[in-house]
């Protein structure tokens, strides 16, 4: 697993391996940055331009569940030698990049807490497998174990302003396959180790689990309900401190996991979803409003929408990959 940090942009690049999580910070050359035209902004008025809507149709809401109270689990540690100030460096056409070994795993996700270091979470997929966080503390790699367990990725991970890390994975909950069982585990960062949250619902559910948590510390996520297991499609889960956990269809219909999804939120806090559609072959956006959710394709053109990634940036355009 090998994680590239190019200083200059703030852009990051994960290219993953089974064998080894790995981070460098770019050191920029002297050679000028590469200008890119800036494209038209989009129009911020209502008059902005939309793809063509699915008939929207008002979407149950809001199967609540219980917050479940579970002890903290406090992770022993691991310093990992960092080489965040003089590693073994790899040059590209315009950076040099330094190389960190930062611990063993697959699947990594990143994010950056307020100061701008990186954290990073990463799995093992087994019976007697992990989730593991590693963050660098007085310059070298810290390694916590969050869980132990029967775990799938991918997983996904974010902090909040106030540098809190979330972690959120699909939990198998049983060595063998239950119809039953299976939710999305949510672990948050409580002074030295993890604090544990299971976000039950019916079924065998959480699969493809994506995360984002908002300024006000709400940490959203959209994860499938699969049809394998007669599961209802997209399902979304609010998550704030304090509060019980919702539950919501997004709409979708039956889908299959394995084609993942995204979540982001604007700067009201309304959360939309990115989906693929597999009876249409077509990106789909899922936009959260007052009386449910609602659906628009956004690309009809081929076939369309297999891993999208959305991100709103600070005007409330809606990026999506």
């Amino acid at each position: 697993m090998t994680l590239l940090f190019n200083s200059r942009r703030r852009a990051l690049l994960i290219s993953l391996g089974a064998i080894t999580a790995v981070a460098a910070i770019a050191c920029g050359s002297d050679d000028p940055p590469v200008r890119i035209p800036t494209p038209t902004p989009f129009p911020t008025s209502a008059a902005q331009p939309t793809a063509t809507p699915i008939p929207a149709t008002a979407v149950p809401t809001a199967s609540v569940v219980p917050t479940v109270d579970v002890p903290l689990v406090v992770a022993p540690t691991a310093v990992v030698p960092a080489a965040i100030d003089g590693g073994a460096g790899l040059t590209s056409d315009n950076f040099t990049w330094v190389v960190d070994e930062v611990g063993v795993g697959t699947k990594p996700a990143i994010a950056l807490e307020p100061e701008g270091n990186p954290i990073i979470a990463f799995m093992l997929e087994a019976q007697m497998g992990f989730v593991k966080a590693a963050e660098i503390v007085y310059g070298a790699w810290v390694e916590s174990l969050i869980a132990e367990g029967y775990f799938y990725g991918p997983l996904d991970v974010d902090v909040n302003p106030d540098g809190v890390a979330y972690v959120a994975w699909h939990d198998h909950q049983a060595e063998q396959f239950q119809q039953n069982l299976g939710d999305v585990e949510l672990a948050v960062q409580s002074g030295t180790g993890w604090a544990l949250q299971t976000l039950r619902d019916g079924g065998h559910d959480g699969w493809d689990t994506r995360l984002i948590v908002d300024d006000n510390g709400v940490a959203h996520i959209a994860a499938i309900d699969p049809k394998e297991f007669n599961g209802k499609g997209v399902e979304y889960y609010r998550v704030e401190p304090g509060e019980e956990v919702v539950v919501e269809q997004v709409g979708s219909g039956s889908l299959t996991y394995k084609f993942a999804m995204s979540v982001d939120v604007d700067s009201a806090g309304t959360p939309y979803v990115t989906y693929y559609d597999q009876d249409t072959n077509d990106l789909i956006l899922a936009t959260r409003g007052e009386s449910g959710w609602t659906l628009e394709t956004v690309d009809a053109e081929g076939d369309a929408g297999q891993f999208a990634e959305i991100v709103i940036d600070d005007d409330d355009r809606i990026h999506i990959s």
